[in-house]
């Protein structure tokens, strides 16, 4: 886990606290190879998120993404995963102009086990995954107001490693991102 102090200077504190589960598993760190080709790729360019659930200002969208992890480095990559033998990865979905201080609300909230099997991604090898992206996620307990943008243009983020371990050996973020995708959201 990275330091408080880098996760709040990261952003400012209040947004910090509203991310901090997000924090937590995939810190602030930025892509050290702007322009490097993703290392996710999805099934589509365009999503449209539907409504699936809960009603009137608590209203939840998703949308089925099918996400391919291609490992190009000569070494194993580990996909962070929140419960030891779960064959999908913990993820984030965050803006693609690479903003990190504005909340999404496709953004999971996790409360996972420590252990040491995260799905190993040989080289030269893929790992796929169907996730069902929902949102929002976080409602304001006073306003009812949803957290986070729902519509644009995002991102998809795995945690990825060379080791083993809870938050051990991290790569940069640019072996973890997809390539850019857009949501819209459906009429309910």
């Amino acid at each position: 886990m990275q330091p408080l102090s880098h996760m709040l200077s990261c952003s400012i504190v209040s947004r910090a606290a509203r991310a901090l589960p997000f924090l937590m598993i995939f810190g602030c760190s930025t892509s050290t190879a702007p322009g490097a080709p993703p290392t996710i790729s999805t099934d589509a360019g365009q999503y449209v998120a539907r409504p699936s659930g809960g009603s009137g200002t608590y209203q939840l969208y998703s949308f089925r993404l099918i996400a391919t992890y291609r490992n190009e480095r000569s070494d194993t990559v580990f996909l962070a995963n929140c419960f030891p033998n779960v064959p999908t990865p913990t993820y984030g979905v965050v803006l693609a102009n690479g903003s990190r201080s504005t909340t999404v609300g496709y953004n999971p909230t996790y409360a996972c086990v420590g252990h040491d099997q995260q799905i190993a991604v040989p080289p030269g090898q893929s790992h796929t995954d169907t996730l069902i992206v929902q949102g929002p996620n976080m409602w304001d307990g006073k306003t009812g107001i949803p957290f986070g943008i729902m519509e644009g243009r995002f991102t998809l983020l795995y945690q990825a490693q060379t080791c083993r371990g809870d938050g051990m050996c991290r790569l940069p973020e640019s072996f973890g991102l997809s390539n850019p995708f857009e949501v819209t959201i459906a009429a309910p």
